[in-house]
């Protein structure tokens, strides 16, 4: 294919790799210009990152694309879900008019180590800022995920430890009530294997509930009008 004429005048670097991704009959399926020629529409937004960028800018980041597109004012247009922008200016076969689409001045402060290799280049020094921002906060993302891990095993383990102290209690509940069933039989001398299967349901159950209720002895010496000394 033909390489695309350059249109006199200074032009927007970004402003001219973007004519020039959207002029190539090989992105078509990517990024192209729209029926008219007035606009243009990115198709697959993760080939562009994945295949177009590397080649063309320094960075893999969409979001960083759409700004930039944003501050030479580019319009979205469309839907939500479609990624079509114009400018008055961008139009298919009119490279004569890339000089007039400027950048709108940002204000702010200048960041430290923003000087590139291949000279001042604010489209490339945006994009790297803004990869090295998402780089971080899907580390500090990642970070939290891992730390809410941790307290989940935690949790997991001290629900453990509890349901441990809850079967260990009423197995002493369960050792208790066959304990007071069996005295009270061994008192009457029935023997066990005579009582039903039922009767001694019945009789463990009131046993142990009578041992819940029954106060604790006291010592002989403490029995209301005991006297010290008597045999």
């Amino acid at each position: 294919m033909a390489s695309t004429p350059r249109a006199s005048g200074k032009v927007a670097k970004f402003v001219q790799q973007l004519y020039d991704i959207c002029s190539d009959e090989r992105n078509n399926e990517i990024i192209r210009f729209g029926r008219d020629g007035s606009s243009f529409v990115v198709l697959d937004v993760r080939a562009l990152e994945d295949a177009v960028f590397p080649h063309v800018f320094k960075h893999r980041n969409f979001a960083s694309f759409h700004r930039q597109l944003l501050t030479h004012e580019f319009v979205k247009i469309g839907s939500y879900n479609e990624y079509m922008y114009r400018h008055a200016n961008f139009k298919r076969g009119r490279p004569d008019l890339l000089p007039l689409i400027r950048r709108v001045a940002v204000k702010s402060k200048p960041h430290a180590g923003d000087a590139e290799a291949d000279g001042d280049d604010p489209d490339a020094a945006a994009g790297e800022r803004d990869q090295d921002h998402d780089s971080k906060v899907i580390a500090a993302i990642e970070a939290r995920f891992e730390q809410l891990e941790d307290d989940m095993r935690a949790l997991k383990a001290e629900n453990a430890k509890l349901r441990n102290i809850v079967a260990g209690e009423e197995r002493h509940k369960g050792f208790t009530s066959r304990g007071l069933f069996e005295q009270a039989l061994c008192v009457a001398r029935i023997p066990l294997d005579l009582v039903p299967a039922g009767a001694r349901r019945r009789a463990k159950l009131e046993a142990s509930e009578d041992g819940r209720r029954r106060p604790r002895s006291r010592a002989r010496g403490d029995e209301p009008g005991a006297v010290e000394g008597d045999a």
